[in-house]
């Protein structure tokens, strides 16, 4: 018998960290997972315990992964007659490898994106990290670009590599008939912070207005936690004179959320490289596939391992105003034509990633 331990906040799609983590559940056996977490979700049936902080808090005082260790050691204890595999798709919680690795037999590290080189880096946590890495059995990266950039600043030297792409599951049939904004609407989700480059998309927006003489409105749905940027952004709105054609929506639910996406008419991500953050795939890009939107990428994210799958999908330079415009521009013309396409591409997308995941975890038996 096995127990897979996953390290995670919560088990919420409103979470990246959640989402994935849901995912990557779904490959396993039910009755052999136990998620340690920040707070429970009792509409996930696994065996939650509710033991660790918030993970960005590891950051700000690495004194709690003790804290949490001592929690944890009482829990894994119940097993010590059980084969344990640890499971860190939030990769702050990887540090309480530092008092546990002991229990586990495999620990997998999931590579998302920037937190591997903000712990690898911070003078708070990187004696930590560079310790508890060496017990990393398989590294997963979310994407090629994500192992591109990591490898330049961060080597795993006695770990096995894979890089899996995030996947989504949808079980709903939603239905594309629903009635659209009356105005053409981008729609941009995440959270509101300079590397997502939504404030390269207000720019955007008042760009076409100038140059095509076409109004399109922008919502902006994520929650703000970088208070510079965000004055930064309404700061944008002001002098653009957009205040009636870009909205911001913080603390969407996941209703809510799929209904801005129906309704809207074009999803764009311009995440950019801002060292040590940066996009390592962005899951929103399926999930808006998922609810039939023609998309946008950027050059500068792990969205682009999409392309070898999407072939009619574009990638643009972030700051490329003019070019990003056109695009825009020609696929408002053509009326979503390729949506259908895109969602049978993303049934593809979805089984290959998830058929990798399950080899990875039927190999560590």
């Amino acid at each position: 018998m096995v127990k897979h331990f996953f390290f995670t906040p919560t088990l919420n799609y409103r979470s990246g960290w959640g989402t994935v983590s849901i995912n990557y559940l779904k490959s396993l056996n039910k009755n052999e997972v136990i998620i340690l977490c920040n707070k429970k979700n009792n509409d996930f049936d696994f065996d939650q315990f509710e033991i660790l902080h918030p993970p960005l808090d590891y950051l700000k005082n690495p004194a709690l992964v003790y804290l949490d260790y001592l929690k944890l050691k009482k829990i894994l204890k119940k097993y010590n007659k059980i084969k344990l595999y640890s499971h860190f798709p939030c990769e702050p919680y990887s540090l309480i490898l530092f008092f546990a690795y002991n229990f586990f037999y495999k620990n997998i590290y999931y590579a998302q994106g920037s937190y591997t080189l903000i712990l690898a880096s911070s003078f708070r946590t990187k004696f930590l990290f560079n310790y508890v890495k060496n017990f990393f059995y398989t590294v997963v990266y979310s994407s090629k670009f994500t192992k591109t950039i990591i490898n330049k600043n961060e080597k795993f030297l006695n770990s096995k590599k894979v890089v899996i792409n995030p996947f989504i599951f949808d079980n709903k049939k939603n239905s594309l008939t629903k009635q659209k904004f009356k105005k053409e609407t981008i729609i941009s989700v995440g959270h509101l912070t300079s590397r997502k480059g939504q404030d390269i998309l207000i720019k955007i927006i008042n760009f076409i207005n100038k140059k095509y003489n076409k109004q399109i409105n922008l919502l902006l749905v994520g929650s703000s936690y970088d208070s510079k940027f965000r004055i930064k952004i309404n700061n944008l709105i002001k002098s653009y004179n957009l205040k009636k054609q870009v909205k911001i929506v913080e603390n969407a639910n996941t209703k809510k959320l799929e209904n801005l996406y129906l309704r809207s008419s074009i999803f764009i991500l311009l995440s950019k490289i801002e060292l040590p953050h940066f996009e390592g795939f962005g899951i929103v890009n399926l999930e808006a596939i998922k609810f039939g939107l023609p998309i946008i990428i950027s050059k500068e994210s792990g969205a682009m391992d999409m392309l070898n799958y999407f072939k009619k999908i574009k990638s643009f330079n972030p700051n490329d105003l003019n070019k990003i415009s056109v695009e825009i521009v020609n696929l408002l013309k053509k009326k979503y034509k390729f949506n259908t396409a895109n969602k049978k591409i993303l049934k593809t997308f979805n089984r290959k990633n998830e058929f990798k995941l399950k080899k990875l975890y039927k190999k560590l038996n």
